[in-house]
């Protein structure tokens, strides 16, 4: 038997019993010439891939026949990676080569790569860890058999690793305001694990919006009014949600000054009036200045 790859070509011996016949002229037949065809002076090529048998037959007797079994193969000329993927940390994606042509038969794969192990690693056998939040592409590597190429480039698959958080709280956990006064509640969120990539906020509530509002998903807190409310942030997960709360208390602020000031100012030479005598209080926005 032999094996050949598409377009190669070769030409068979033929041996004559015994060694000194006179007459030692064939004809060349392929059982399936799409597989490998055979030409009169016996040159064989591969078609495609595929087996096949060439025959010899005597021109002096046509009993006499020679046969060779002939098996075509297709080297891959390019691979490519398959997919690109987004995991979680700690979750796994199977990888797959794919080759170019598809007729490709030699699929024999000596290993596996990735350019950031730190970020995924990549098994014996193709499969994807997720080890950390990054990007790392995986690449692979055919047998000498099969090729001996590689995904290069554009055929290399990527993986992007993230990590969702497991629990949200915020630093502080409560604040005091004063009417008027703004806090950015977002930039306070501690994100558990500290690895966390993904944060996305579903939403900001406020249990009591007249004491304090906040936009969503800004997360701006704006004082409104003396009392207390409570922020609820609510965050995804990897399989769902979970919160976080914040507790606004508003006060009224400390008075920092006193401007007196009478309506209507009247003059008078002899007797007596009456005017309004008006306090006001800084900062303004205090309610009960018990003038």
């Amino acid at each position: 038997s032999r094996t050949i790859e598409v377009g190669q070509t070769f030409t068979p011996s033929v041996t004559f019993t015994p060694s000194n016949t006179t007459n030692q002229a064939v004809t060349w037949s392929s059982y399936n010439s799409s597989v490998a065809s055979v030409s009169s002076s016996g040159v064989v090529t591969g078609v495609a891939p595929g087996t096949t048998t060439i025959t010899a037959t005597s021109s002096a007797n046509e009993s006499l026949k020679a046969t060779l079994t002939v098996r075509v193969i297709q080297k891959a000329t390019s691979i490519s990676i398959t997919p690109n993927a987004t995991i979680e940390v700690g979750q796994t994606q199977q990888m797959s080569v794919v080759y170019s042509p598809a007729t490709t038969t030699e699929r024999d794969v000596a290993s596996w790569s990735s350019d950031a192990t730190s970020v995924a690693t990549v098994s014996s056998s193709g499969l994807v860890t997720g080890m950390a939040p990054g990007t790392a592409h995986i690449g692979a590597t055919l047998t000498a058999a099969a090729g001996g190429i590689s995904a290069t480039g554009s055929g290399l698959a990527t993986i992007t690793v993230v990590k969702h958080p497991e629990s949200v709280s915020f630093s502080p956990n409560s604040i005091e305001l004063y009417p008027g006064d703004t806090y950015d509640a977002l930039s306070h969120i501690v994100w558990s694990p500290a690895e966390t990539s993904v944060k996305d906020i579903e939403s900001f509530v406020s249990s009591n919006s007249s004491v304090a509002s906040v936009t969503s998903p800004e997360g701006v807190i704006t004082a409104q009014d003396t009392g207390t409310a409570t922020i609820t942030v609510t965050v995804w997960t990897y399989s769902g949600t979970t919160t976080a709360t914040l507790s606004v208390t508003v006060k009224q602020p400390t008075p920092t000054g006193i401007t007196v000031s009478a309506s209507p100012v009247v003059v008078w030479t002899a007797g007596e009036t009456t005017s309004t005598i008006t306090a006001t209080l800084t900062p303004t926005g205090i309610k009960d200045s018990n003038k």
